[in-house]
């Protein structure tokens, strides 16, 4: 999972160029929330696990 401010979400990808999954989010400076969550539907069935939102959170804190 990676951050991206720009978009507001971490995103899940496959190879460099491909996301295959989003987590939005809105960030206060007191919490994070994660807001909706998609996958596109070619990796749904991946052998893949989704990360956790938790784990998705604590690596990438600063």
């Amino acid at each position: 999972m990676t951050r991206n401010p720009d978009r507001r979400r971490y995103e899940a990808s496959v190879g460099e160029t491909t996301v295959a999954g989003f987590i939005d989010y809105q960030e206060t400076s007191e919490m994070i929330v994660l807001t909706h969550t998609e996958v596109d539907p070619t990796f749904e069935e991946s052998a893949a696990p989704w990360p956790a939102p938790r784990s998705t959170i604590s690596a990438n804190e600063d």
